[in-house]
């Protein structure tokens, strides 16, 4: 009897569904942030992978989702890290302080992430879970501020309070990243000013 070569595949299970997703944003996590998003195909992806060419698209429906499933998975990590924090300092700019060094630490910790997370060169595709995850990984942030000009510690516009913040300390860790701070100030140096000064005694408005 002749077996139809035809046959349908197999249904995946839902555990098998996210232990491949998982391994293939593992694996292009690497590629997007060493080589940029256009840089990388999903046929590279795929090799990079050990699958053939075609099996990322059983998974996700382009390169597009596959980026886009990256970063969302990444401030969703950096989201919690930040709500861990906050959940343990009360005073307000104890509390601004630890999330300071927490977003630092976790540049430093998980570079590959970061980079993706603010990655320039980036796809038009931005679903829903990822602009969510984005707001997530900023509120934690922009509450602490908010509160800290409610108790009166800080004075300012609570909101451009929080970006002058993030921006701050944005800019010192993507210098740090980058290895361009070689003017005579360190990460550690620039990080104590902004937290034991230039921040605590702004006044944004």
């Amino acid at each position: 009897m002749v077996v139809s070569s035809i046959m349908g595949r197999r249904k995946l299970k839902d555990q098998e569904i996210e232990q491949f997703r998982s391994t293939l944003m593992d694996t292009a996590l690497r590629l997007f942030a060493k080589e940029g998003y256009k840089t990388v195909s999903t046929r590279s992806l795929a090799a990079a992978a050990g699958c053939s060419a075609m099996t990322p698209y059983r998974y996700f429906k382009d390169k597009a989702a596959i980026f886009d499933a990256c970063r969302c998975r990444a401030f969703t990590d950096f989201a919690q890290s930040q709500e861990r924090v906050a959940e343990q300092h009360l005073q307000p700019m104890t509390r601004l302080k630890a999330l300071g060094q927490a977003y630092a630490n976790y540049a430093t910790d998980n570079p590959d992430a970061f980079r993706l997370m603010f990655e320039l060169d980036q796809s038009e595709q931005s679903s829903k879970g990822l602009v969510n995850a984005e707001h997530r990984a900023f509120n934690t942030l922009r509450v602490a501020v908010s509160e800290a000009v409610q108790q009166g510690v800080l004075k300012g516009d609570p909101a451009n309070l929080a970006h002058f913040f993030w921006a701050s300390l944005h800019g010192i860790v993507i210098l740090d990243l980058s290895n361009k701070l070689i003017h005579g100030r360190s990460k550690h140096t620039l990080l104590k000013s902004l937290f034991d000064g230039d921040f605590t005694s702004a006044k944004v408005s």
